[in-house]
Order: C-alpha cells, then sequence, then structure tokens
C-alpha cells in the first residue's frame, strides 16, 4: 500500500505532462535526447570556429613577429627615430642676415628658402653649419661667394637670379669640395656656368641678369651695357679653348669664367629643351637632377679633360634613366659647339 503511493503519483505526473502510455514516454525521452545531441552539436562546431579562428590569428601573429619584431622593440625603435629626426631638424643650415635691412632680410630668407629647397629636391644635402649674408654699400655693382659668405651690393640681394646663383656657388662647393681649389679655368667655366644657368632653369628665364643692367647698368662700360643682361642661355656659342680669339662681351678673354660659362650655360639649356622643358617654364627636375648629380661625381683632375668628362656623365646619365634618343641629342648638343666626345 505504501509502495503504490509513488507510482499513482507518477501517473498523475505523466498524466499532467501529456504522456499517457509507455510508448509516449519514449519519445518524449528521444526527442529530448535529439535536443541535447543539436545542442552539443552546435556547441562542438562553435568551438571548432573559434579554435580556428584562434589558430588563423596565431599565425598571423607569428608572422607579424617576424617581419617586424617584436612590438614593445618596435616601438621603441619608433621612439629613437623620433628622438633622431629632432635632432636632424635641429642641424639645419641657417642664414646669418642679421646686417640686412629688415624687409630686404625677409626676402632674402624666404627666396633662399625656396631655392634652396629645389636643389634640395633635386638630391642636395644643406651643411648644418652658418651661411652668412652680407652687404656691401660701397661695391653695389658686385655680388660674390667667397667660401663662407654671400656678399652683394645694396640692390644685388634684392634680384633672385643674382641671389640664387651665389648660393648655387655655395651649394658646387658643398657638393663637390675638391672644386674650390682647383686651379683650372675649364672647371671654374663649367662651375659659372651652372651656378648661373640653376637659377634661369628655377625660375624659367634663360637670360640672366637682365634686372642689374636695368638699376645699374651706369656702373657697367657701354659694350656691356649694350648688351642689357648678363648671359643669355637661348645662345649657340661655342666651347672655348685655349687657342680661342676673345668674344663677347668685348674685353673678355674667351676663357674668363664669366665668359666661357655662357656656353657652358647654353648647352645646359639645350638639355633643358631636349628633355621637354619649355623656356618660360619654371624648374626643369629632369635636366636638373642629371646636371647636378654628374657634378656631384665630376673629378677635377686631370682638369684638362675634365669638359669632355662630364659631358659623357651627362650623356650616360640620361641614357640609363631608358631615353636613348634624348641621350644621342645631349651628345650632338655638345659637338655642335665643338666639343669632341670619344665614340
Amino acid at each position: 500500500m505504501v509502495a503504490a503511493v509513488p507510482l499513482t503519483l507518477l501517473a498523475i505526473v505523466l498524466t499532467v505532462l501529456g504522456i499517457s502510455n509507455w510508448t509516449d514516454f519514449n519519445s518524449r525521452i528521444a526527442q529530448a535526447s535529439k535536443a541535447v545531441d543539436a545542442q552539443l552539436a552546435a556547441a562542438r562546431q562553435s568551438a571548432q570556429e573559434i579554435g580556428a579562428k584562434a589558430t588563423a590569428l596565431q599565425a598571423q601573429y607569428a608572422e607579424l613577429q617576424k617581419r617586424f619584431g617584436d612590438v614593445t622593440v618596435l616601438a621603441g625603435d619608433v621612439s629613437a627615430l623620433a628622438s633622431k629626426t629632432d635632432v636632424l631638424a635641429a642641424k639645419v643650415e641657417r642664414l646669418e642676415t642679421s646686417g640686412l635691412p629688415a624687409e630686404l632680410r625677409a626676402s632674402v630668407e624666404q627666396e633662399i628658402k625656396n631655392y634652396r629647397g629645389y636643389l634640395e629636391s633635386l638630391g642636395y644635402h644643406p651643411p648644418a653649419t652658418e651661411l652668412k649674408v652680407v652687404l656691401k654699400p660701397n661695391d653695389p655693382g658686385n655680388a660674390y661667394y667667397d667660401g663662407e659668405r654671400m656678399v652683394f651690393g645694396p640692390k644685388l640681394a634684392g634680384m633672385p637670379d643674382i641671389l640664387d646663383h651665389e648660393y648655387t656657388f655655395h651649394a658646387l662647393k658643398e657638393i663637390n669640395p675638391a672644386f674650390w681649389d682647383a686651379a683650372s679655368w675649364k672647371i671654374a667655366a663649367i662651375a659659372q656656368g651652372l651656378s648661373e644657368y640653376l637659377p634661369c632653369s628655377y625660375l624659367g628665364n634663360s637670360t640672366y641678369g637682365a634686372k642689374v643692367f636695368q638699376e645699374l647698368g651706369n656702373l657697367f662700360p657701354a659694350t656691356v651695357r649694350a648688351r642689357g643682361y648678363l648671359a643669355n642661355f637661348a645662345n649657340s656659342r661655342p666651347f672655348a679653348t685655349d687657342a680661342s680669339p676673345s668674344s663677347a662681351p668685348p674685353d673678355l678673354p674667351s676663357t674668363e669664367p664669366h665668359n666661357a660659362g655662357e656656353t657652358w650655360g647654353g648647352v645646359f639649356w639645350d638639355i633643358r629643351r631636349i628633355v621637354g622643358c619649355k623656356d618660360d617654364v619654371a624648374k626643369c627636375p629632369t635636366a636638373d637632377q642629371v646636371l647636378l648629380a654628374s657634378w656631384a661625381t665630376l673629378k677635377m683632375e686631370p682638369t684638362a679633360t675634365a669638359d669632355v668628362r662630364l659631358a659623357q656623365d651627362i650623356i650616360q646619365h640620361i641614357r640609363q634613366s631608358g631615353d636613348a634618343d634624348q641621350a644621342t641629342q645631349v651628345r650632338d648638343a655638345f659637338q655642335r659647339r665643338g666639343l669632341s666626345l670619344p665614340s
């Protein structure tokens, strides 16, 4: 009688659950088992997917470590690089212009900054030194770079091509220091031509020093003043030789650096045209980078062959750029002006 009570209770519970016989009971058990199996299968699938993703992440992290090293080390490298950048930023060329009137000082500093930026884009690295710019009121018609300072007559310092010309002399000395002590009219002529050509190319004007005659023409002889400029690179002048007779400007030997340099500036302008730069368009990186690179590697000795070696290097640079036709045209430009080049 006591044992019958649980069975009676069980029967009541089963009836409440809708189970009227043993078959129903087995059916419900089977359904519940299937539901549990499905949930377990889903859990296993989810676990497998998570495991696969974890494995992939581990592989990616290992690859990153292989390529870049430990992240903490990389962070240290970045910090060190930033520190070095700060030091490099502090080591830049400084202009000393305190002796100039305020308005002129501002224009001089801005012009040199802009022009120096162009030369840097061509591969020039300014020294981390001080460059002095000084005025010489008692010599109004003169401008020069003496190896340490840029010296100008007051009005000349306000003329961009003259200012950039003297800065270029400074740059050429820094790029190839051996040139400064080279006792050769050929070296001097190349440097003179390049130092006048580059500002003209930068400004997009083949005439150098025209403003000098507009403002200071009375300081020059009438024969020179009649030209109306210091140099014109849209020319076809032949290269000077030791045996060349005097040529324009009058009163100057053909081997005088300014005179002979006008031919070099002329052939540089030819190259500018050959590579596709128009006369009145400012800047010609394609030509100017080649010229500066060739100057950088020019060996001063033997000085007698410096002109031929420079020409050959310029031609080779252009050929290496992938344009054999332009290289041939540049070679022809040198030879038309009388420079004999080896075959």
